[in-house]
Formats: structure tokens, sequence, C-alpha cells
């Protein structure tokens, strides 16, 4: 009987913490599916965001450096310890949205124009002019992204 009771206890600690790790994530698609982000928290608690601009135009996107041996996606902006970048050098899907699955821990959701996705002190908002993404609860350090390019704030 103890050893149930231990099983069933270490089975809901085990839950409990995959639920608080999804917490941890909110993942989005801006209405017409063509930005996807991520926000997540660092190791250290802090939190950042990484989005992907599925068809984007941009007049000259950066190119893939020497030291990436993955695949390149010049069309990405990631705001992560208070520090804009763009491209990511990657092995996954990144913040890509997949159809939802009955497996899916963190479904991306669609973020309608107007409204915000909030994680801590960072706010993303999504607009008809791309998605901005900024620390301090919108007045920090951030970017927006769009299918025409992006802005570093």
């Amino acid at each position: 009987m103890n050893a149930i009771r231990t099983a069933a206890l270490l089975a809901a600690a085990a839950l409990a913490s995959a639920a608080s790790a999804s917490a941890q994530i909110v993942h989005f698609t801006s209405p017409s599916r063509n930005l996807d982000c991520m926000m997540f928290l660092d190791e250290n608690g802090r939190p950042g965001v990484s989005c992907d601009a599925e068809r984007a135009t941009w007049a000259r996107p950066k190119a893939k450096p020497h030291d990436c041996p993955l695949e390149w996606v010049a069309a990405n902006v990631t705001l992560e310890k208070g520090r804009v970048s763009v491209g990511s050098c990657r092995g996954d899907i990144g913040p890509l949205c997949l159809p939802p699955s009955a497996h899916e821990s963190n479904p991306c959701r669609v973020l309608a124009y107007g409204r915000s996705a909030r994680l801590k002190t960072l706010r993303c908002t999504s607009t008809r002019l791309g998605v901005t993404c900024r620390l301090r609860n919108g007045a920090g350090v951030g970017f927006r992204i769009a299918r025409e390019g992006y802005r570093r704030f």
C-alpha cells in the first residue's frame, strides 16, 4: 500500500512540475498566421521572446554566419537577457506554430489585433502593423516584427 501511495505522490509531483513549466511559456501567432512568437523565462527567471516571420519580405535579411552549423532563420527577432538579436541559428522549430495536437502542452493561440500577451514584465502586443514586444510592461527595450521588416527599441 505504501508503494502505491508513494508512486501516486511522485506522479502528482511530476504533473505539477510539468504544469508549472508549461505556465512559463506563452506561444502565440498573429491573426494573419504570419508572425509566430514564443515568450519564455530563461534559467534565471527573466522573461524573453522569440518571433519568426513566416512569409517575410525583408529588404536585406541577415546572412547566415559562418559559425552556424544548423538551420539559419534570418526572419527571426529575439529578446533575451535584455538584448535584441536578429536571425537565429537553431536545430529546432523555434516559435513556429503548428496545427494543434491533442498532446501539445503549450498550444499556440491567435493573439487578436489590439490584444497583448504578458509574461512577468514582458508585454507583446499584436496590431495590423506587426507584433511589438517590450520589457518593462511596454516601456523598455524590445522590438517590432512584421512581414516587411523589424525595428529595435
